[in-house]
């Protein structure tokens, strides 16, 4: 268990060399937007972007699939208007295209 003495010298701490943090329009700006020079940002790795492959694609449409049987099971609002209401009719084809696709994925 910490002493008085030890509680007030975390207290105390010493003040922060650079100043305290700024609270003006600059401490929103994301930290992009601060004036680095142009040698450090060509240093950053850039993260590489890699075009689209089938299963990528077919992993998306199977979440959105998924997504959309929950909503029109009732089981899950709508996210735009945040109803929730049952088609069940619909519910069975999203589920029906989602088995479909999912066994494209399987292993042959």
């Amino acid at each position: 268990m910490p002493s008085p003495e030890d509680t007030d010298s975390k207290n105390s701490q010493t003040p922060d060399p650079e100043g305290p943090a700024s609270t003006g329009p600059e401490a929103d700006a994301p930290p992009e937007a601060s004036e680095a020079p142009d040698e450090e940002r060509a240093e950053r790795p850039k993260e590489e972007l890699r075009p689209l492959d089938i299963y990528t694609v077919l992993r998306f449409s199977i979440a959105q699939l998924e997504a959309v049987a929950w909503q029109m099971m009732g089981l899950q609002p709508d996210p735009i208007t945040n109803q929730t209401r049952k088609d069940i009719e619909q519910a069975r084809v999203a589920i029906d295209a989602t088995t479909a696709l999912v066994e494209k994925l399987l292993p042959h």
